[in-house]
């Protein structure tokens, strides 16, 4: 079973995200709405992760990293036969080095990691529609444009769910200074 790490937004962005998500199923253009996961950013796959280890190494992260903003003030695409539409970040210094440093603290505890999710290939990303086709991309990509951008963010959480289908593990409050 893979593992996802990941970082959580803020109620109001959830919130924000999640209506979007529910404009997208009504239409029948998302899996998201369904998926039994949280709006986030992803910051690792591993294949296998060894999960108590990671939660401590994570519960001691959490205590020293304060919750940021992120900027949110466009959409992305991920194009392939069956695409991704997601919210896209302005991507900040503090973002990639806390990626870098989250990798670094896992060495070891995960196996077979992503590559597209490695520091230097990793694009952070708030998935909004997956498996899209290509026809769909432009409605989906209508409907995501009905967010009033710029979308201000706060990443207060991180944590490491189980899929497919989604199993919440556990999330840690950021509460750093």
């Amino acid at each position: 079973m893979p593992f996802a790490l990941q970082l959580f937004v803020d109620p109001v962005s959830d919130t924000a995200v999640r209506s979007v998500w529910e404009e997208l199923a009504s239409t029948g253009r998302s899996s998201m709405r369904d998926s039994g996961n949280r709006p986030h950013f992803s910051l690792a796959l591993y294949r296998e992760l060894i999960v108590p280890v990671c939660t401590g190494l994570l519960t001691s992260f959490a205590e020293t990293h304060a919750p940021f903003a992120l900027s949110i003030e466009s959409l992305g695409i991920f194009p392939k036969e069956q695409s991704v539409v997601f919210l896209a970040p302005i991507v900040i210094p503090g973002l990639l080095d806390l990626h870098r440093e989250v990798h670094q603290l896992l060495q070891g505890a995960g196996a077979f990691p992503a590559p597209y999710y490695l520091p230097g290939h990793w694009t952070p990303h708030c998935a909004l529609a997956t498996r899209v086709p290509p026809h769909l991309v432009p409605h989906v990509v209508a409907i995501g444009l009905g967010i009033s951008f710029p979308l201000h963010i706060r990443i207060e959480e991180i944590g490491v769910i189980a899929y497919p289908p989604v199993k919440h593990l556990f999330a840690f409050r950021l509460t750093g200074a």
